[in-house]
């Protein structure tokens, strides 16, 4: 899932979004509204400029198919820096973990894949 940017407004805060879900789905969101989607959801975001970004979406974008009940979704900071702002991100890669649309947790800059992979589990045994 990518998130692209649909209006301009610089007077709104909470900027329209679309969600594009493996190029089928399309779906128009508020920034503000991300956090209100519900659910289980890991929200990466990250950089084009940043090798390490990358890297790191290669390996969350692999863990997709071992955990289908959550929705996975990057944002670019670069294209979305108001999505950033919202949730406090000042560094490449993030992860944030939201659950009913409040974060739980959060990783930022250098950070192992496998823990965010038990942190997910241990969610999973919890619910």
């Amino acid at each position: 899932m990518v998130l692209s940017k649909d209006s301009t407004s610089k007077s709104d805060l909470f900027c329209s979004i679309i969600i594009l879900t493996g190029g089928e789905n399309l779906k128009e969101l508020t920034v503000g509204a991300l956090g209100g989607l519900g659910g289980k959801m890991l929200v990466d975001f990250f950089s084009n400029a940043c090798g390490v970004c990358a890297a790191v979406k290669r390996r969350l974008e692999s863990l997709e198919a071992d955990f289908p009940q959550w929705e996975f979704v990057s944002v670019d900071t670069k294209k979305h820096p108001e999505a950033a702002g919202e949730y406090s991100v000042f560094t490449v890669p993030t992860v944030l973990i939201l659950l009913e649309g409040r974060e739980l947790n959060r990783w930022s800059r250098y950070f192992s894949i496998e823990e965010i992979v038990r942190y997910l589990e241990r969610i999973d045994s919890l619910r």
